[in-house]
């Protein structure tokens, strides 16, 4: 069950993306510091996503093959993010995290299926999926 503090919270983690796209308006020359901090942000909520997805492993190791998959999954996932964060430039790395929500969101799915998270909390990470993908793709275009 999804209350209502964690959807609360769950959208103003979205606040500082929508600031930093504020800003971008307000004071322009400041993109390039702004750019790497979005980057920084993006990678943190990426691991964190990936993380409770690997706290799900934890929660049921009693189905080993799946919650071995999940656990490996997760940490892939976070481990690529951290690796590409190093590797790539500004606009590689918005379109690498793209990717990486849309495979977050498919393992969501996946596990939702599976009866391992509710449907309500799949509902709540699938929009703060796509909010994250609108905010993105409004940085890439500006």
């Amino acid at each position: 069950m999804v209350t209502s503090i964690t959807r609360v919270l769950s959208y103003l983690g979205l606040m500082p993306l929508v600031m930093a796209l504020i800003m971008r308006f307000i004071s322009p020359d400041q993109a390039v510091m702004m750019a790497s901090w979005i980057e920084t942000y993006l990678f943190m909520i990426v691991v964190f996503l990936a993380g409770a997805q690997w706290g799900l492993h934890l929660r049921n190791e009693s189905s080993q093959f799946q919650s071995k998959c999940i656990a490996v999954i997760s940490i892939g996932l976070a481990l690529s993010a951290w690796v590409m964060f190093q590797v790539y430039d500004h606009h590689g790395y918005l379109n690498y995290v793209l990717g990486l929500l849309i495979a977050l969101c498919g393992a969501d799915y996946y596990l939702m299926k599976s009866k391992w998270i509710t449907l309500d909390y799949f509902k709540l990470r699938g929009m703060i999926t796509l909010c994250l993908i609108f905010l993105m793709v409004c940085w890439m275009l500006i």
